[in-house]
């Protein structure tokens, strides 16, 4: 009798529970695509059931020759976190490049920042350039550094004896001493030990 009084309330709550709802990115938010071909940013357009209609991203003023059915990587923000999945191209407008993503059928935000960033000032190495460390953690970085970098652009960086690489999120010019350096922020391909 225990067990079946205990069966009909774990049923009920399941039944009865509210249901998560996904909340979608708000519209004109910035995408980060990642493909084999470098980590991009587009627009959100539109939302049509399970798919998703972006900007075509551009790299130096042309546009990215995405395809249909390629494997891409979606970094969406939503007030409590950012979605991150893994899905494929739908389709791509001939006329104006947008794109359709195929979205999951359940996403789960999660936190940006997954581990705090350690503050360091260690020298550092950005495609052969010196450069200085400004923080660390296992997913990413923030770097000051002379060497002029691009928005998706895959870097090199070997500090502590080693080699990583990663891609750049965002870059600014940033004042360090009495000079002006570029800040830039790249998360790492392969998570690190720090």
């Amino acid at each position: 009798m225990i067990l079946a009084f205990s069966a009909s309330a774990f049923l009920a709550f399941f039944l009865t529970r509210p249901k998560s709802k996904t909340v979608p990115p708000e519209l004109g938010a910035t995408i980060r695509i990642r493909a084999t071909s470098g980590m991009y940013r587009a627009k959100l357009l539109a939302i049509e059931g399970n798919l998703w209609r972006i900007s075509c991203p551009l790299s130096r003023n042309h546009y990215v020759p995405l395809r249909p059915e390629e494997a891409v990587t979606i970094e969406a923000p939503i007030s409590q976190g950012v979605y991150l999945f893994k899905t494929l191209i739908h389709s791509r407008d001939e006329n104006s490049h947008e794109l359709l993503l195929t979205i999951p059928s359940h996403l789960s935000a999660t936190n940006r920042r997954n581990e705090p960033r350690k503050p360091s000032n260690q020298e550092v190495r950005l495609e052969g350039e010196p450069s200085n460390l400004a923080d660390l953690s296992p997913f990413g970085a923030r770097v000051f550094t002379n060497r002029p970098c691009h928005i998706g652009e895959r870097v090199q960086l070997d500090f502590a004896g080693q080699r990583f690489y990663a891609w750049v999120l965002d870059f600014s010019p940033t004042k360090v001493g009495e000079s002006y350096r570029e800040a830039v922020r790249v998360r790492f391909e392969e998570s690190i030990s720090v």
